[in-house]
Order: structure tokens, then sequence, then C-alpha cells
């Protein structure tokens, strides 16, 4: 018997403009989904997109603030899915970037660090000071609240 061994690859979107702060329109995860299987469509054809759409998926995304997602690949689609997203310059009519953060082999390391960026995030981000926590903890618990596999 075969052993199946994940990636998780840790993305933000951001926006082009130069206004970091600038707001993204909400999404849904479906649409990131489909945004990644028409741009591996694109790149890869019939035969790439019935190889890596098939077993590559969002598994969570934080929406409000943000805007930090985890994508489940197989490990040797690793590469190929990385420039797939890093080729995503619009989503829902909207231009922006998708920057891979980091790429993880284990769900809990995966989690813990998912962590530990938003928490990164968070504090870049202009929030008032009183509404900070409250957020912090909020996505902290979503984290927690999410399986990845």
């Amino acid at each position: 018997m075969v052993r199946v061994k994940y990636r998780f690859i840790i993305a933000q979107l951001l926006p082009v403009s130069a206004n970091l702060n600038e707001k993204i329109h909400s999404h849904r995860i479906r649409e990131l989904q489909q945004a990644i299987k028409d741009k591996i469509q694109e790149l890869y054809g019939d035969i790439g997109s019935g190889e890596i759409g098939q077993v590559t998926s969002v598994k969570y995304f934080e929406n409000l603030y943000t805007h930090i997602f985890v994508v489940k690949t197989l490990r040797e689609l690793e590469s190929r899915v990385e420039f797939a997203l890093s080729c995503i310059n619009r989503l829902d009519q909207q231009n922006l970037v998708i920057r891979t953060i980091v790429s993880q082999g284990c769900e809990r390391t995966t989690s813990m660090r998912v962590k530990q960026t938003l928490i990164n995030a968070l504090q870049s981000l202009v929030v008032p000071e009183n509404e900070k926590a409250t957020v912090v903890e909020s996505i902290i618990r979503s984290v927690d609240g999410t399986t990845l596999v």
C-alpha cells in the first residue's frame, strides 16, 4: 500500500495597488477554488487539469482582514500549484496578486504556521486597538476549529 503525501500551501491575496490597506472585496472559497482550477486548465491543459484539479482544494480562507488561505495538494504537484497560484492576477473582476508564504507537509505544523502568519499579518493591519485583540482571538478560534485534511 502506498502512502499519499500532501503539501499545504499557505498563501495570501494582495491588492495590486501600492496601498496595502486597500480593501479586497469579499470572496468565497468556491470562487478562489474555481480561479485556481481555471488557471491550472489554462496553464497545463486537460491532462494537468484532470491530474491537479481532483486532488487540490482550498481548506481554509480567512476572508475579512488578512485574506490568508491554505491550499492542499499532492507533494508531487506542489511546484505546479504554486506556479498556478502566482499566475492568478484577477479574481471576481478585481486585480490582485497571490503571494505564497510557505509550504508545509504536516497538518499540525500548517495549523501552527497559519496562526502565526495570521497574527503577524493582523499586527500590520490598520485596525482600531480596541478591536485588534477581539479580531486576533476570533481568528485563532476559527483556525482551531478548522480541519485541514
